[in-house]
């Protein structure tokens, strides 16, 4: 679970992303699954679970000042092609059946981007049930492979994570500074991704369903965690989002109709021209999910 401190650490880890993201100042950037703590580049963020904080170890989802709310999936997202210069999906592949599904949106909406994923060392480490993929870099191609069964080396995590609760030092260098120790894998892609998924036809997930126990976040952890955040998108959020030049244009604009891509009118709603399918829009987020 994230502990509350957790929004300064993670914050710093998103800055250290950033600097390793070749994004110019008039880019439309994009950040698929969002989560806890967007990119404070972000133009607008998409997720599926708004309120389910399942898979996201009980932190709340959050948003800063101005970054335009999707409710929508990523395997089928509900905007034109090409609608964005930049799309940065952190965290976010590993947790699908089929990666490959959300690799080929991202390069279909997006010229550019940036994806990160942990890799088998990360997962041996601090492994979740709920992660199906691990990914490594070779020769300039993203390499996914399934866990076909638990990595997890308890012994070890359980080692990791005492020293952790002992060592403010060695938390912050494990668990935020990943990059240091080659415990994740970052890549950056302009046109297409190239990637490659290193798995059998019948290979076997069926061991994710008995996912970890998940303990609840208390409401007034998440009130608070999320406090801190916003207190942090106020700091750096408008230096960073102010190098974005280029104007964010009406919604209506950059969507389209997850079911069948076609034109999307907002009225209220969004309702889909091509095949008449309406959306709801909720507290001011539209939901754009089959």
């Amino acid at each position: 679970m994230y502990k509350i401190q957790d929004a300064f650490l993670i914050a710093e880890k998103r800055l250290t992303q950033l600097k390793a993201m070749h994004i110019s100042p008039d880019d439309m950037v994009i950040d698929v699954g969002s989560g806890t703590l967007p990119n404070l580049r972000a133009n607008v963020l998409c997720d599926r679970y708004i309120s389910d904080d399942a898979e996201r170890d009980g932190a709340p989802f959050c948003a800063g000042r101005g970054q335009i709310i999707v409710a929508c999936d990523a395997r089928r997202l509900p905007f034109k092609n090409k609608a964005f210069d930049y799309s940065i999906c952190s965290h976010l592949v590993e947790h699908v059946e089929d990666p490959a599904l959300v690799l080929n949106e991202l390069q279909r909406i997006s010229k550019a981007g940036y994806i990160e994923m942990p890799n088998l060392e990360w997962e041996t480490l601090v492994g979740r049930a709920w992660h199906y993929w691990t990914a490594e870099v070779k020769n300039g191609v993203l390499e996914i492979t399934p866990k076909e069964k638990p990595v997890l080396n308890e012994k070890l995590s359980e080692w990791c994570c005492s020293l952790a609760r002992e060592s403010k030092f060695f938390y912050k260098e494990l668990y935020m500074k990943p990059y240091k120790y080659k415990l994740m894998t970052a890549f950056e892609w302009k046109g297409s991704i190239n990637y490659r998924i290193n798995a059998a036809e019948n290979f076997n997930l069926s061991w994710h369903k008995d996912k970890f126990k998940q303990e609840a976040m208390p409401v007034f952890a998440k009130q608070k965690m999320a406090a801190r955040f916003h207190l942090l998108d106020n700091v750096y959020g408008p230096l960073i989002r102010r190098r974005s030049a280029k104007k964010l244009p009406p919604m209506h604009e950059l969507t389209a109709c997850p079911a069948c891509r076609g034109t999307l009118e907002q009225n209220g709603i969004f309702k889909c021209i091509k095949c008449a399918k309406t959306y709801e829009v909720k507290k001011g987020i539209p939901f754009l999910i089959i």
